[in-house]
């Protein structure tokens, strides 16, 4: 259930052909990163609900930039992409600033995306 909600966001993000690469792994990302590409990480969601025939998964889904260490570049790459998912079917209920720790060991600028997502 988990494995399969993962799979159709990065499928949805990934339908939308954006200027990024899309994971669920973050050693990708940090690969991604430090070519000089945009990069939106889905982790594994929260449950919210639960029952014998449906779920309710709250993801925290992460846009993240370079270059590490200038934040206004980042940020003009970022914009769009933001910009693209709020738009989206995806509805991302807010878009919270933050860092996002690579596995480089650099803090890229990101976002952090809240969205829900519903299966049965």
């Amino acid at each position: 259930m988990l494995n399969e909600a993962i799979t159709e966001v990065v499928d949805f993000i990934t339908g939308l052909g954006l200027d990024a690469d899309v994971t669920e792994n973050a050693t990708a990302a940090a690969n991604s990163l430090s070519q000089g590409r945009a990069v939106i990480v889905v982790p594994p969601p929260r449950i919210t609900a639960l029952t014998t025939v449906t779920a309710e998964f709250e993801f925290k889904t992460i846009v993240a930039a370079g270059p590490f260490d200038n934040q206004g570049r980042a940020v003009q790459t970022l914009e769009p992409l933001l910009l693209a998912l709020m738009r989206s079917d995806l509805m991302p209920s807010d878009a919270e600033p933050n860092v996002f720790q690579s596995a480089d060991n650099y803090p890229y600028p990101c976002y952090v995306l809240t969205h829900t997502t519903y299966s049965d």
